[in-house]
């Protein structure tokens, strides 16, 4: 929604975590987290390449905002074992085990 208050935090302040559980307290599926800067598009002819890409256009005006993923960590129970997934750009992932 344009001007909505999220929109307007990223504008101010680009840092963004993005966190997802699918699984209930079993840890199914593990916990995962993205994190990084939004960096909104402002361009007209990129803003309306991506309105012409999607099956229907959204209201305009409308935010759009490009990710750049700083960091991914993946959590996940296997036994009695707690693992953690760690990614960068640039580096290799870094698997941990926790007891």
């Amino acid at each position: 929604m344009y001007g909505a208050v999220k929109a307007r935090d990223l504008q101010r302040d680009g840092r963004f975590a993005l966190h997802a559980h699918p699984g209930g307290e079993a840890m199914t599926g593990g916990d995962s987290k993205l994190s990084g800067r939004a960096v909104e598009v402002t361009d007209e002819a990129e803003l309306a390449a991506f309105a012409a890409d999607l099956p229907e256009p959204p209201p305009s005006p409308f935010h759009l905002f490009r990710l750049d993923i700083q960091q991914v960590v993946h959590t996940t129970l296997e036994g009695d074992a707690l693992w953690v997934l760690n990614w960068h750009p640039g580096r290799p992932v870094e698997k941990i085990q926790l007891h």
